[in-house]
């Protein structure tokens, strides 16, 4: 899920249909990951069919909506890849510390 979301933020375009990608591997994390994958979705949906025209129009409200859209998959992304960076850190301070004595 991690790598979508790196295409997916990386890309010039956030496409709603990529939201579409997102939701087989929602079902497989826990729970207080999935309401994240689920509100980042509900907010796309009411962007894009309902405030698409707000976009167009430069409105607060929709570009607001949108830019929260983002930051919780940012959100996302950063809160799965945090216990592999964790681990990652703990092995080079282990292989360290072996090396040193």
């Amino acid at each position: 899920m991690a790598t979508i979301l790196v295409f997916m933020l990386g890309y010039r375009v956030l496409s709603p249909q990529y939201m579409v990608w997102l939701l087989p591997f929602a079902a497989l994390l826990p729970r207080s990951k999935v309401l994240v994958v689920g509100m980042a979705c509900i907010l796309t949906i009411y962007v894009y069919p309902f405030g698409a025209q707000g976009l167009i129009d430069l409105q607060t409200f929709p570009i607001l909506v949108l830019a929260l859209r983002n930051l919780m998959l940012f959100g996302l992304f950063a809160w799965l890849v945090a216990p592999g960076i964790r681990l990652a850190a703990r092995a080079v301070l282990v292989r360290r510390g072996a090396s040193s004595a």
